[in-house]
Parts: C-alpha cells; sequence; structure tokens
C-alpha cells in the first residue's frame, strides 16, 4: 500500500491495481499550521473536487 501511495519507492517487481483504493495512514496528516477550511481547500483541490460536490461535502463541516 505505501508503494501505491507513493509514501515507498519500488525497488523492483510490478505493482497493479483495477482503479481507485482507500489508503488510511496511520499518522496524522493535517498541518497544525492551517485552519479547518485551509484544510478543507487543500483537500478539495487535491480530490478535484468540484464547487457543487464541495458544497455538499465539505461546506457544512464548517
Amino acid at each position: 500500500m505505501k508503494i501505491l501511495s507513493g509514501e515507498l519507492r519500488p525497488t523492483r517487481g510490478t505493482v497493479r491495481h483495477g482503479g481507485r483504493f482507500g489508503y488510511c495512514p496511520q499518522h496524522v496528516v493535517l498541518n497544525e499550521a492551517l485552519t479547518v477550511r485551509q484544510h478543507l481547500t487543500f483537500f478539495r483541490t487535491a480530490y478535484r473536487l468540484t464547487d457543487v460536490r464541495y458544497a455538499e461535502v465539505g461546506a457544512p463541516l464548517l
């Protein structure tokens, strides 16, 4: 999973997956210097959410 998520570089071999996958790291991924709104904006951009989808999912969290 760490190779698929980019945390580790592969040394040999091949990894394949059939589409999207979920990965939950066991360490804090939030930056303490950012506000809640800044985190939501960061992940909105990372996941390429549309304005409509962001309004449905992200905005109610504020």
